[in-house]
């Protein structure tokens, strides 16, 4: 791991690029600590140059996190204007080569100039923007901020209507909202706020519930249990929902690894082998209505860009 670290007054900014097979090493990670609580109407906005030549400035962001949209910069609209909403991607792109920014959290961003990409990190107003606080922004604290930067060539000298980011970015995008929790086992007897590293504790060495890999083009949002609606106290059901969220991508854009899609097929009993019941039945994303029902032996084809909800019972 390589890292560039660069102090200045109102900010700490870190660029880290990782020797990784993983999705952290696709690219390389931008990390700031911003606080401009002793400026008075400023904003802070980092800017990225690059070589890409967007035709009429048209770059893309993301919305709620599920599908891209094509925005473009109005000359004759003032900046504020020209700012969108990015919840976890951006990029822009030519024939040849993508720039795609991945971020952690919610930002707002823009493009002034081709090959331009603005990103507002943070501002402090004395004054009400007119925008619905009311008010002016004067509680400014540390604020971090967390992006991955991917450069992606074209496989096909093109540039098609289809909006979607890469694989590669899907992946790279998901291994940054949800890192991996290292959870260390404690000893019974012990005080709570101490970690105690027993190297006597009969910890397995591995472990995993799952027989086979989901497909690369989905993915598995959640596995919840879900609750007895008996009585006011909370028990567990005898069932387990299952929401899993196929990706749409662009294939225009290699893959790291060995991947594969199987066109979005999944199977409960090659995924969970020795666990749940013989039946599955497809619910609606608020689990109150009911549809068909499939047996865990079955192949179920999950539609590009949709969540499906399955409800599992238990063995």
């Amino acid at each position: 791991m390589s890292e560039v670290v660069v102090v200045l007054p109102e900010v700490e900014h870190h660029v880290v690029l990782k020797n990784s097979p993983g999705m952290d090493g696709a690219g390389f990670d931008v990390y700031n600590l911003v606080n401009i609580a002793s400026e008075t109407n400023k904003e802070l906005i980092m800017r990225f140059l690059t070589n890409i030549t967007n035709e009429n400035q048209d770059f893309y962001t993301d919305l709620n996190g599920l599908q891209m949209m094509r925005r473009h910069y109005f000359d004759k609209l003032p900046i504020q204007a020209n700012v969108y909403p990015v919840t976890t991607m951006a990029y822009f792109e030519d024939y040849n080569m993508r720039f795609t920014l991945l971020t952690a959290h919610s930002v707002g961003a823009t493009s002034l100039q081709p090959g331009w990409l603005e990103v507002f990190l943070d501002r402090r107003l004395n004054q009400d923007d007119n925008r619905g606080l009311q008010q002016g922004i004067t509680d400014n604290r540390d604020t971090p901020t967390s992006f991955r930067i991917l450069l992606e060539q074209r496989s096909k000298q093109s540039v098609g209507s289809s909006n979607y980011p890469s694989l590669l970015a899907h992946h790279a995008s998901l291994s940054l909202l949800h890192p991996i929790f290292v959870l260390v086992k404690m000893d019974k007897d012990a005080d709570p706020n101490i970690i105690l590293h027993n190297i006597d504790a009969p910890l397995r060495a591995t472990y995993s519930p799952v027989g086979s890999e989901l497909p690369c083009d989905v993915h598995l949002l959640n596995l919840r249990t879900l609750h007895s609606p008996s009585g006011t106290q909370y028990l567990p059901a005898n069932n387990t929902a299952l929401f899993l969220h196929r990706l749409g991508f662009d294939c225009n854009f290699k893959m790291w690894g060995h991947c594969a899609t199987r066109n979005g097929t999944v199977s409960i009993d090659a995924l969970f082998p020795s666990l749940f019941g013989n039946t599955i039945e497809e619910v609606s994303l608020s689990l109150m209505y009911t549809g068909s029902k499939f047996s865990r032996e079955a192949h179920i084809q999950l539609p590009p860009m949709e969540i499906v909800t399955l409800k599992l019972s238990q063995r």
